[in-house]
């Protein structure tokens, strides 16, 4: 049931991946929550027909088809969020990589973010501003992980590109922020996966409508609060980040944003000041400069 009040309410949104996992649940949270249309991009036809509101148009395309997102933002030029969740998770080391393997991992896991972003930045710009979402993974600059060498690369690719973008357009009022999720529970789950978190203190694996939701937030007017209160408010912090030194960085989170590590033990010494909306600051590197 749609919220006619809702958090997105009147917004007009895109998601690729959109049939299943993360991509499907963030459709769902979109609906939820007011947004007028969804535009839901996969190549599974059969996932997508299942997607069961009027106010999603489904659209089968291959991202890696740069004619084909040409025309979709000819199609729907009027967008206000664009979520990248598409990626693929290439497994084997380095040395048993073929370059065509590399390639499809670059391919669908980057180049199809830079075109969307590419074709969907002028009109929203010219509209006023927008939300852009990419999606990356613990599984890049952020850590390693074995025999993710490939997949590591492409989602540490994905956090600089969307670094660029905040810098680029921030003053355009286009917000441009990453996720970097831990593993997802999903049916094709790898036992390694689940040991791994298992031993961690959240005890579980991440699920795919706590991304959603994170995704809500960040597609929703409230981020751009939170961030406008940080801009202007928040000296003391800017300082803060400004004095972090570089060797405060440490892992990563599970299913959270991807703030930059070094704020990580900031956090935690100020959580129950004024400094606690920094969580929600996404890579959004405007005037802020480490």
């Amino acid at each position: 049931m749609a919220s006619p009040t809702g958090r997105l309410s009147g917004k007009r949104c895109l998601v690729t991946a959109a049939a299943q996992g993360i991509g499907r649940a963030t459709v769902e949270a979109f609906l939820r929550e007011g947004a007028a249309l969804v535009v839901a991009v996969d190549i599974n036809v059969e996932k997508l027909n299942e997607l069961p509101s009027d106010r999603v148009v489904r659209r089968v395309l291959d991202v890696r088809d740069g004619e084909g997102i040409k025309a979709l933002a000819r199609d729907y030029p009027d967008i206000d969020v664009l979520f990248n969740c598409v990626g693929i998770v290439h497994q084997s080391p380095l040395l048993e990589t073929a370059d065509q393997e590399w390639d499809n991992s670059f391919d669908v896991n980057v180049k199809s973010m830079f075109l969307f972003c590419r074709e969907f930045l002028p009109k929203m710009i010219s509209l006023g501003g927008g939300s852009i979402i990419n999606m990356a993974s613990v599984a890049s600059s952020l850590r390693a992980i074995n025999c993710r060498c490939v997949y590591g690369a492409t989602k540490a690719a994905i956090i600089g590109l969307t670094k660029g973008l905040a810098m680029e357009h921030v003053q355009d009022g286009i917000r441009c922020n990453v996720v970097c999720p831990s593993p997802i529970a999903s049916p094709n789950n790898r036992l390694e996966h689940i040991i791994f978190m298992g031993n961690k203190r959240i005890g579980r694996l991440a699920k795919a409508e706590e991304v959603a939701n994170l995704c809500l937030f960040l597609a929703s007017n409230e981020e751009g609060r939170v961030l406008q209160h940080i801009r202007e408010k928040n000296e003391k912090l800017i300082k803060l980040l400004r004095s972090a030194k570089r060797r405060e960085v440490n892992e990563h989170f599970c299913c959270s944003c991807s703030l930059p590590g070094i704020v990580r033990n900031i956090l935690y010494k100020y959580r129950d000041d004024e400094l606690f909306p920094l969580l929600f600051l996404v890579h959004k590197y405007f005037p802020i400069k480490l």
